[in-house]
């Protein structure tokens, strides 16, 4: 068996790397709500039903993968996935950037 653990302390976090460990903590909660901006709306119902549990976004609502199949004209022909990945490797670049 291995075993391995990494211990930070904040002391020996530069400012820039702190900045980039918050921005990537407040990741999440900025994802569900931009999965849920990118879900259709018609009674509310699957935004409303789309959240964030043990960081991972669930769309917990029978018909998820008909509105990601492009059931509903809203999402332009791209699905809620697509344009939500692409939005997240835009952030993950942003943050990466951070100085």
């Amino acid at each position: 068996m291995i075993k391995v653990s990494v211990r930070v302390s904040q002391n020996q976090i530069t400012p820039a790397i702190q900045r980039q460990v918050t921005a990537l903590a407040a990741l999440p909660t900025q994802g569900v709500q931009k999965f849920q901006a990118l879900t259709p709306k018609d009674t509310g119902n699957a935004r409303s039903r789309t959240q964030l549990r043990s960081r991972e976004i669930v769309a917990d609502y029978p018909y998820a993968q008909r509105l990601d199949d492009n059931w509903s004209t809203q999402t332009n022909g791209q699905g809620i996935v697509a344009p939500f990945t692409r939005w997240w490797i835009a952030q993950l670049k942003r943050i990466a950037r951070i100085k």
